[in-house]
């Protein structure tokens, strides 16, 4: 059995400044971390070296030795956990045991297509064109 505790909190104007100010450095932490792990990704498979893809120490390395100088004014267990999270984000991106791995879901539009049958479709669209073309 699960025991959960529900907790809510009343803060006052200087911990909801200190909350935000958290929130919006851990923002810019994701983007930060999300582009260097993406460009890190890339040159993987630019390289075709399985060496050099990202994991977790990587980026957390990567994003500490180029910090700017406001960001030491700041907690640096934020940075650590967003590249925790990212790390967890991407291997369950790739976990074909995760619910619904092989269905895509256009918001916009609504269409619901399975990526291995859409994927298979543009190979031979890309396969007839370089035939024909």
């Amino acid at each position: 059995m699960i025991k959960t505790h529900k907790i809510k909190l009343y803060p006052n104007a200087t911990m909801r400044r200190e909350l935000e100010r958290l929130f919006n450095y851990r923002r810019f932490c994701w983007n930060q971390a999300l582009e260097t792990w993406n460009s890190m990704y890339d040159g993987s498979l630019v390289m075709a070296d399985k060496t050099l893809r990202p994991n977790e120490r990587k980026v957390r390395d990567e994003l500490v030795w180029n910090k700017a100088d406001w960001q030491y004014e700041q907690s640096a267990r934020v940075l650590q956990l967003v590249v925790n999270d990212l790390s967890k984000a991407w291997k369950n991106y790739f976990n074909s045991k995760m619910p619904g791995h092989d269905d895509y879901h256009c918001y916009q539009c609504g269409v619901k297509l399975r990526r291995d049958e859409n994927a298979v479709e543009n190979l031979i669209a890309y396969a007839k064109s370089k035939v024909t073309g």
